[in-house]
């Protein structure tokens, strides 16, 4: 990754930091994630958001952990991280896993804010506490949760999708969608009807059903070749006789005995 390295020009962050000061997500998860007890921490919540931004336009839409450390901590400018609070690290192997710890650990903490399920993930749980948890889960937190998750993957989408903005202003009516594509998760699964579920209690076995193929295409038409007319023979041309060859006599001279 450092061999790849180059610096994140200084017109692209400052986009970055206007996108995510628009959408409002600073002031929506900020309570969640900075709290008021503890060690402050090294990296706010609004420069997390804008290396996700950012990282949205490097990997076409992924979010990778080590890629948003790379650009927030080695990528930018000083000038920029200066401006975004964002301390110096040492680039070495070192310097960079205490940058990715910091990195993730503040990720989890506004994941765990957005997260609309009330089962923990990472264990396997028996239906019983997972009945149990579902039913003294308060419904209108895990509401706001959700609705937290919708603002946030509402602003991944624009920002994987902001290089086709000028493509999309200029047609008159697009919409964009996403489909029902299963996504792998990182999760040991467990038998359908087994005593306990799996380590992501919201992952399912993927049954497909049905028949999901395309729709036979119409044959083409035959094609109409047009007749060739019929060939007719080379007229035959006079051609000029020819002599017969004269073969030359051949005599041996015998000589007298």
């Amino acid at each position: 990754m450092r061999a790849e390295r180059t610096f994140v020009d200084d017109d692209a962050v400052t986009a970055a930091i206007e996108e995510v000061d628009n959408s409002g997500l600073v002031t929506l998860l900020e309570e969640f994630v900075h709290l008021p007890r503890g060690r402050r921490r090294t990296l706010h919540l609004r420069s997390l958001l804008i290396g996700l931004h950012l990282c949205t336009q490097a990997t076409g839409g992924k979010i990778v952990l080590e890629r948003v450390t790379d650009i927030l901590y080695f990528r930018t400018t000083p000038r920029m991280r200066a401006l975004l609070d964002i301390p110096e690290n040492p680039d070495h192997d070192q310097g960079f896993e205490a940058a990715y710890a910091v990195v993730r650990r503040l990720f989890h903490a506004m994941k765990d804010a957005m997260n609309p399920s009330p089962l923990p993930c990472n264990k396997n749980l028996s239906r019983k506490e997972a009945r149990e948890l579902a039913a003294n889960a308060a419904p209108d937190d895990l509401a706001e949760r959700e609705q937290r998750l919708a603002l946030f993957t509402e602003f991944i989408l624009d920002a994987s999708v902001r290089p086709l903005h000028s493509l999309l202003s200029e047609l008159a009516e697009v919409s964009l969608g996403v489909d029902a594509t299963p996504v792998r998760t990182f999760s040991r699964g467990r038998h359908t009807n087994g005593p306990e579920l799996a380590t992501d209690p919201d992952a399912g076995w993927y049954v497909r059903e049905g028949d999901h193929r395309d729709p036979p295409r119409p044959s083409p038409a035959p094609c109409v070749h047009p007749r060739r007319p019929p060939r007719r023979a080379a007229p035959k041309l006079p051609s000029a006789r020819r002599r017969p060859r004269s073969r030359r006599s051949t005599c041996s001279a015998t000589t007298p005995t």
